[in-house]
C-alpha cells in the first residue's frame, strides 16, 4: 500500500492511478483533514460484492451455517462446485 500526500497525488494524479490499476495496490492520499483511499475498480467491486453478502443477515447466517457443516464433514444436501457454476450461469442469463 502507497501513501502519498495530497499535493503529490495532484501532480502525478495519471501515474498513480496507472500505478494502482498496474500494481492491483491500494494508494492512500493523505490530507491534513484524513486520507482517502484509491483503489482499482475491479477490486472494488470485489470487496462491495463481500460487504454486500455480510450485510444481509440471511446471506451471513447461510453462509455461517454451511462452514460450520462444513467443519464437521456434514455434506449432506450441499451443492457441487459444479452445480453451483451452473446455477450462476443460469441466474446470469436471467438477468
Amino acid at each position: 500500500m502507497k501513501t502519498v500526500t495530497l499535493n503529490t497525488a495532484m501532480a502525478n494524479l495519471p501515474e498513480l492511478i496507472k500505478q494502482t490499476i498496474d500494481n492491483q495496490e491500494e494508494t492512500i492520499i493523505a490530507t491534513d483533514d484524513g486520507a482517502v483511499v484509491m483503489v482499482d475498480q475491479k477490486e472494488w467491486n470485489n470487496m462491495w460484492a463481500h460487504i454486500e453478502v455480510m450485510r444481509d443477515k440471511r446471506n451471513m447466517q447461510a453462509l455461517l451455517n454451511t462452514l460450520k457443516r462444513f467443519e464437521e464433514g456434514n455434506f449432506e444436501g450441499l451443492m457441487t462446485l459444479k452445480e453451483v457454476t451452473e446455477e450462476v450461469h443460469e441466474l446470469q442469463n436471467t438477468i
